[in-house]
């Protein structure tokens, strides 16, 4: 058996790394908030762009850096083209 000391000692380490976690998960969530604007903001790029006349989906995958059935899932109309 531990000692009641090693496990108030082990309280106290755990309420360190509960400190240490905190301020992480924050940041965390910040970027997270971020990226997922920055995917917003590409997202209705790729959708804008698909709808011009010569848009390829190979082409904007590329420039996007998203694979041809992200670009599809996002503009159909270009999933139907035979421009591959």
């Amino acid at each position: 058996m531990t000692s009641p000391k090693a496990y108030q000692d082990g309280l106290a380490a755990l309420r360190g790394v509960r400190e240490e976690i905190k301020p992480r998960e924050k940041q965390l969530a910040k970027l997270q908030a971020e990226l997922e604007k920055l995917r917003a903001d590409r997202d209705e790029k790729i959708r804008t762009l698909g709808a011009y006349e010569k848009a390829k989906p190979d082409r904007l995958a590329t420039s996007a850096g998203v694979s041809v059935i992200d670009i599809v899932a996002l503009v159909p109309s270009l999933g139907q083209c035979s421009c591959f």
